[in-house]
Formats: structure tokens, C-alpha cells, sequence
């Protein structure tokens, strides 16, 4: 999966908690910016896990260290990257 698909889904897993980004924003975006506590966050995370197969590693559930879109599309990535059995 590359970074632009990646992107989209990790947009709609925001969507399905009710976090709507500017879909017209070309920068990087803070997702704290656009309303979602930290409840939310672990909720946000949930759905990323069930929607890619993956686990979070632990370093990305503490609620202020991402709040980069790109980071966490990063971070997605990279975890699938390591764990191919879980992605089938």
C-alpha cells in the first residue's frame, strides 16, 4: 500500500469517529487541531489496527506523541512492513 492509500484510509478510520480533516489541505496536518482528546485517540487507534492488520507498536499510543497525519501514515507503513503475515 503506498502513502496516498495509506492516507485515505487512516482519513476514513478519523471519519468514522467523527475527526473530519480539510480534504483540500496540502501540508502535513496536526489531528489534534481538529477536536479529538485523547479517548479519541485510543478509539482512532482501534480502528487503524482492525482496518490494516496490524498492532500499534507502544511507543505511538501515547496520545501527544502523534499528531502528524504523516507520521501516522508513516508509522502505518512501517508496521505493516514488519508484519506481511497480518495484511493478507
Amino acid at each position: 500500500m503506498d502513502n496516498n492509500e495509506t492516507k485515505k484510509e487512516i482519513i476514513q478510520c478519523l471519519e468514522e469517529i467523527g475527526v473530519f480533516l480539510d480534504e483540500n489541505e496540502k501540508e502535513d496536518v496536526n489531528i489534534c487541531e481538529y477536536g479529538m482528546d485523547s479517548l479519541g485517540y485510543i478509539v482512532f487507534l482501534c480502528e487503524v489496527e482492525t482496518r490494516f492488520g496490524i498492532e500499534i507498536p507502544e511507543e505511538f499510543l501515547n496520545y501527544e506523541s502523534v499528531v502528524s497525519l504523516e507520521k501516522l501514515v508513516n508509522m502505518v507503513n512501517q508496521t505493516m512492513k514488519k508484519s506481511p503475515l497480518l495484511n493478507i
